[in-house]
């Protein structure tokens, strides 16, 4: 993912998001995407989005996003 979004390592995405992904979506994008992952989650458990999100460069790639939600005993 870092390649494709154009940084060499993970800390210098890390510090140019400001530790959120919500900072490189789209800002279009992230009210949808909350609604729809929080919808997804609380049917299923796991969610399947799209969106956009920012290259270093300033430019912004289409992704497609998989998740599941975990719970650990603590």
């Amino acid at each position: 993912m870092l390649e494709y979004l154009g940084y060499g390592n993970e800390a210098e995405f890390v510090e140019d998001i400001g530790g959120l992904i919500m900072n490189c979506m789209h800002p279009d994008d992230r009210k949808r995407i909350d609604e729809e992952v929080e919808q997804q989650l609380a049917c299923k458990g796991e969610y399947v989005v799209e969106y956009r999100m920012k290259r270093k460069d300033g430019s912004y790639i289409w992704v497609h996003d998989i998740g599941r939600q975990m719970t650990d005993e603590d």
